[in-house]
């Protein structure tokens, strides 16, 4: 709706940006578990979250719609890249009787939003400016990165902690 909106852009555009940016995220899926050993996972995921926060930006002041897909395309591997990275990290960390409930839990506030947010984006959309659901959207992934990193920064996976183990051992 939005580069509807913004850009005139139809279904046929629409269409075609969704094609490639799932086509690319096909690509990114493969290459998350190498990236997050070399950052580290806690590292892999606050860069993922702060880049998709980050691409937000760029992308409504895009004065073309072909620009802002691309953006748009960008944003959506970064993202792809770090939802396999956060499971993992969520999984990794949670005792293994309560994986099932943690699992659940924690994509709760994604699909709360997710029901939320069109009603509320299309009012903003319509009635107050085009931009500013974006503008929140980059305001509360900025806020969730943060709170991820303060929260978890110190507490590394079982993986990294035993390669952490090793390395101290063999110095």
């Amino acid at each position: 709706y939005w580069f509807y909106r913004r850009y005139g852009a139809g279904p046929v555009e629409v269409g075609a940006l969704y094609t490639m940016i799932n086509l690319a995220a096909m690509v990114v899926n493969l290459s998350s578990a190498r990236i997050a050993a070399r950052l580290g996972l806690v590292r892999a995921i606050v860069i993922s979250r702060a880049l998709q926060a980050i691409l937000i930006i760029p992308m409504v002041i895009m004065p073309f719609f072909w620009l802002a897909g691309f953006v748009y395309l960008l944003r959506m591997m970064v993202q792809r890249l770090g939802l396999p990275l956060r499971q993992s990290y969520v999984m990794g960390v949670v005792p293994q009787e309560e994986r099932g409930r943690v699992g659940a839990l924690s994509n709760l506030p994604a699909q709360a939003t997710s029901a939320l947010s069109p009603s509320l984006a299309g009012f903003l959309f319509d009635h107050v400016a085009l931009a500013l659901p974006f503008d929140i959207g980059a305001i509360l992934q900025g806020i969730n990165t943060l709170l991820f990193f303060l929260f978890f920064r110190n507490m590394a996976p079982p993986e990294e902690q035993k390669r952490d183990e090793k390395a101290d051992v063999g110095a």
